[in-house]
């Protein structure tokens, strides 16, 4: 439907996000992946992006992307701290 973004929107977001790829990775990696006949443009992945982001706004599930090595501080510092004690 309109309302929720198709699976290749969800799998850009995820490539992206979660896993850190560029646009132009995830292109290469979704055709690979897709077995698709030709290459996905940039635009496009964008687009899919844009709209799973849009997704998780209007539902307000929160947005996974998170500036790299924030939590990772984080978690550093907390185990940092339990072996000081």
């Amino acid at each position: 439907s309109a309302m929720s973004p198709s699976q290749k929107a969800l799998m850009a977001y995820k490539l992206h996000y979660e896993m850190g790829l560029t646009i132009q990775q995830v292109a290469k990696r979704m055709t690979a992946e897709l077995k698709l006949d030709k290459t996905l443009r940039q635009w496009q992945i964008s687009r899919w992006i844009k709209q799973a982001e849009n997704r998780h706004k209007r539902s307000r599930i929160p947005i996974r992307s998170v500036a790299p090595g924030a939590s990772g501080t984080t978690a550093r510092s907390a185990k940092n701290d339990a072996t000081k004690t």
